[in-house]
């Protein structure tokens, strides 16, 4: 028997996957524009044009829909993790353009506004909750390793310690350049104070 908490598995064949892939960037797209509260199994199909039971053949329910997408988003990550620009430049060079890398999701839509949706959904749903912490470990991965590249003699907790503090500081930007906040069409000046703020945390002397 199907759990109605679970999406299905993958479909093996491409047109299968493509048609879940193509709800689950819908499903985002609604969750962005009106939030959690807006989306519905039954509008989603309307927007996907299928039938509400072809939807709930891949989701039998919205907690299984929102767990595909968390895992969805999960996976997007992960990849642009592993090709983000300038990760084989000198140490600063590399930190630096990690954070501008950040920082430049973070003004998107779908890096800010989406994300924080899940917070808020964190914090009653299981799969949200984990998503979240995915998302955030990759990203303390990252710091972690750019900032030993920076402060190589620096003790591991330190630099883990550091990293968080940055995370920190790159998540709360967002209420100043996110979509719809105060410096969100000019935001240049302030990314670089971010910038530098970030730099002089990772190469305080311990």
């Amino acid at each position: 028997m199907t759990d109605p908490a679970s999406p299905a598995p993958l479909p093996a064949r491409n047109r299968g996957r493509e048609r879940m892939e193509s709800v689950l960037l819908e499903a985002e797209r609604m969750m962005i524009e009106e939030g959690y509260s807006g989306l519905t199994m039954r509008r989603l199909a309307e927007r996907c044009g299928i039938a509400l039971g072809n939807l709930q053949y891949y989701f039998p329910s919205k907690s299984a829909l929102v767990a595909a997408l968390a895992d969805h988003i999960c996976a997007r990550h992960r990849q642009a993790s592993e090709t983000w620009p300038a990760q084989d430049a000198a140490p600063e060079a590399a930190f630096e353009a990690l954070i501008r890398y950040v920082l430049d999701d973070i003004r998107k839509p779908e890096g800010s506004i989406l994300y924080w949706e899940f917070w808020a959904l964190a914090a009653h749903d299981d799969h949200a909750k984990t998503a979240m912490a995915e998302l955030y470990q990759t990203e303390l991965d990252l710091l972690s390793e750019a900032i030993a590249r920076l402060t190589p003699a620096l003790p591991e907790t330190q630099i883990r310690h550091r990293a968080e503090i940055i995370v920190g500081m790159l998540e709360g930007s967002g209420l100043m350049i996110g979509p719809g906040r105060p410096h969100a069409e000019t935001p240049g000046p302030l990314m670089e104070e971010i910038i530098a703020a970030a730099l002089a945390v990772a190469t305080r002397p311990a």
